[in-house]
């Protein structure tokens, strides 16, 4: 069959392109390329051949073939700056930005979602303008620029509401809302959350409510709800599968994972963060690569493999540093920084714990700094820095008390509990878990676990054998519990080495 004209010019294009790549910047190859087409004698591009290009990148990228849909932009930007259409050159690039952004390239996505900002502002597009708001304010939130994100997205919103899209606007309320769960406000993140939900129910857009769905189970995992997270998943699974959204299905099996290991099931945890991790991969995702290592890092660590941990926090941190993510970096340190402490490595877990609440503090995240704080006052108390690890502890309360998040305040009292322990202090343990048993006992195992070891050797310091040995009963039942769920007979025994001391405490009792 003859090569028809318009696949000869896309022919040329996408090879002028690959040629071009690695020897000149964007904007330079572009120009060439359109140079060299208007002197070949090949057919004029029209409206309908760029028409189709996107109606076809968007529906690849739906589709989670986020390559693919980027060579298809290119194309069909190359083809628009031929015809001197300022519209659709606008749109190609919103979505190569887009495409960029979803690939983890951030400067490529600020430099292609500016440009193609400026067109719109420049000639008057104020019906795409939505989109070129929403993407930089993702951009801007993901760089951990939260005030730049909120006035973006508020951009955005009223972009929205201009044009009387109500589904933009419902994504404009979902997205505000990751800020404020960025920032701990969890209050107005489950108001945006819960806005856009109802607004896209109303509007029968499945993918929109799907991936609103995901961001309260998110929500609800964070601030200790994680039963309530599973219903919003297993919600949101069918309205994805009905939208065809690849990606979102992806996150969706990530935040799976969150929520069973939060309720003590860390053999189903493993199995959802496995299946995320390689589709993230498969589609090249690499922020949601960092997120599943992350995952992954955490299950080890509970399991009691530290040394699968540290590797694959590191691994995430390095994904996370390339991609400017500052304070997904800094959560990483801090994570490695406990593993390091756990280990005997004092020197490198304070350093680590030490930039990472730089980091969190400077950037304004109010829970990592929390989580911050509480390593730090157990690594001054093992120092023998009393002073330190009062005034660490102090702040962590005030913060946590803003915050109002069960999660945080489970977060400050068994760092509190762990560290009157370690001075041998069972009144102030006994008064840290007991006031906060109504929160502990809502959580997973995990924490029941341990507030009942904390309690049990309270009980015994102080000569209430009776108590101790009911309440190490509670915590062995626990970790009875969750050691059953590993499918690995290797994870079930370190998971069981890391928890030895309620078995020996008990035994000490009995």
């Amino acid at each position: 069959m003859p090569f028809s004209p318009l696949a000869c010019l896309l022919g040329c294009i996408l090879l002028l392109t690959a040629c071009g790549a690695e020897q000149e910047g964007a904007g330079d190859q572009d120009a060439r390329t359109v140079e060299i087409l208007r002197s070949s004698g090949l057919p004029a591009p029209t409206s309908g051949m760029t028409d189709s290009l996107q109606t076809l990148g968007e529906s690849m990228y739906a589709r989670g073939e986020i390559d693919s849909a980027r060579a298809v932009f290119e194309t069909s930007l190359v083809l628009t700056r031929l015809t001197g259409d300022s519209s659709s050159s606008a749109r190609a690039l919103t979505w190569l930005a887009q495409a960029a952004w979803r690939l983890g390239e951030y400067g490529t996505t600020r430099r292609l979602g500016e440009e193609a900002l400026g067109i719109k502002l420049r000639h008057g597009y104020d019906d795409d303008l939505f989109r070129s708001y929403n993407i930089l304010g993702l951009l801007a939130w993901n760089e951990s620029r939260p005030l730049d994100a909120i006035e973006l997205l508020e951009k955005a919103t009223v972009a929205a509401e201009a044009a009387g899209d109500s589904a933009n606007l419902a994504k404009a309320w979902n997205n505000l809302g990751l800020v404020a769960t960025s920032l701990g406000n969890y209050d107005e993140a489950r108001q945006g959350f819960e806005s856009a939900r109802q607004a896209a129910a109303a509007l029968r857009e499945s993918l929109i409510e799907g991936r609103t769905l995901i961001n309260l189970a998110m929500l609800d995992v964070e601030v200790g709800n994680p039963s309530v997270a599973i219903a919003h998943l297993e919600e949101s699974r069918p309205l994805l599968a009905a939208a065809e959204d690849v990606v979102g299905e992806q996150v969706l099996l990530s935040h799976m994972g969150s929520a069973y290991a939060a309720i003590g099931q860390p053999g189903r945890a493993f199995a959802y963060v496995d299946s995320a991790l390689q589709r993230s991969r498969e589609n090249g995702l690499r922020q949601e690569e960092a997120i599943n290592l992350e995952q992954l890092a955490e299950l080890q660590r509970e399991a009691g493999d530290f040394r699968r941990a540290l590797q694959l926090f590191a691994d995430a941190r390095a994904i996370n540093a390339e991609m400017g993510l500052i304070d997904e970096t800094a959560s990483d340190l801090r994570s490695e920084a406990d593993i390091h402490a756990t280990l005997g490595n004092k020197r490198a877990a304070l350093e680590n714990a030490r930039e990472a609440l730089r980091v969190h503090r400077e950037i304004g995240s109010r829970l990592q700094q929390i989580h911050d704080l509480i390593l730090l006052a157990s690594l001054a108390q093992r120092e023998g820095w009393p002073d330190t690890t009062k005034t660490h502890l102090r702040e962590a309360e005030r913060l946590a008390g803003e915050i109002g998040a069960r999660s945080a305040r489970i977060a400050v009292a068994l760092g509190g509990a762990r560290i009157a322990r370690d001075a041998g202090d069972p009144k102030e343990v006994l008064r840290v878990v007991v006031g906060a048993g109504e929160d502990i006992h809502r959580g997973g195992y995990g924490e029941v676990w341990e507030s009942e070891s904390l309690r049990a050797w309270a009980y015994a310091e102080i000569g209430a054998l009776d108590s101790a040995a009911a309440a190490g009963d509670r915590a062995i039942e626990a970790v009875e519990r969750v050691r059953r769920s590993f499918g690995s007979g290797e994870l079930r025994s370190a998971y069981l080495r890391a928890r030895e001391v309620a078995y020996a405490d008990q035994a000490f009792v009995l």
